[in-house]
């Protein structure tokens, strides 16, 4: 089986996208047995106090990480290339970069951009912060550091499943393990409001589109 790969128009990605929208289901599931308003459930975990005198740090530290992570993601990919050469070999690092998922498209048209904006911020960030950071935590009955641990875990396994190679997972977990961990951290320190992790990662995944 291969790895997904979509080389077309923007369009198509941004369709392709909304299966995002998916992670509200366990939400809902989830609010209507514990008989929680599902609105509200979603309102209170993106933000529960914007006029806080923090908020411009928040923002700020926000995407400080976003801009950050564009420039050190690179170097935890190298090492991860590294290291899996040594344990693994050049023949099976091959293989597993050839069978991570493959999203190329061309940016044509101000609708392209504005498709891309939504996508990155509204489609992408919005689902994979409330289900990752927000409802993963929230219901998970354990530790702090163990809730981070598996939020970090199952989010990296998310992004990699689909690759359908064990050596594909292997190679890249560690990059996005450390960056669930960073968005989880984040998290917290932001008083577990997801508007700022979800700025962090939507800023991210919009400026690797446009270098």
């Amino acid at each position: 089986m291969m790895a997904i790969k979509i080389e077309d128009s923007v369009i198509m990605l941004f369709l392709f996208s909304l299966f995002e929208f998916l992670f509200f289901i366990p939400i809902l599931i989830y609010t209507l047995i514990k008989k929680r308003n599902f609105s509200q459930y979603i309102k209170n975990l993106i933000y529960n106090n914007l006029k806080n005198k923090k908020t411009p740090i928040f923002i700020l530290v926000s995407i400080s990480i976003a801009i950050s992570m564009i420039f050190i993601a690179p170097y935890i990919i190298y090492l991860s290339e590294i290291l899996f050469l040594i344990v693994f070999g050049e023949e099976l690092l091959q293989q597993s970069q050839e069978n991570l998922n493959e999203f190329i498209t061309m940016i044509q048209n101000p609708v392209d951009v504005f498709l891309i904006i939504i996508m990155c911020f509204f489609v992408i960030a919005l689902s994979e912060e409330l289900f990752f950071r927000g409802f993963l935590q929230d219901s998970i009955k354990s530790s702090k550091k163990w809730r981070i641990i598996l939020s970090a875990t199952f989010f990296s396994l998310y992004h990699l499943i689909t690759s359908f190679n064990l050596f594909s997972i292997i190679y890249m977990f560690g990059y996005y393990f450390i960056w669930g961990i960073i968005l989880s951290l984040e998290f917290y320190f932001c008083r577990k409001q997801l508007i700022f992790p979800i700025l962090t990662h939507g800023l991210f995944d919009l400026i690797t589109f446009f270098i």
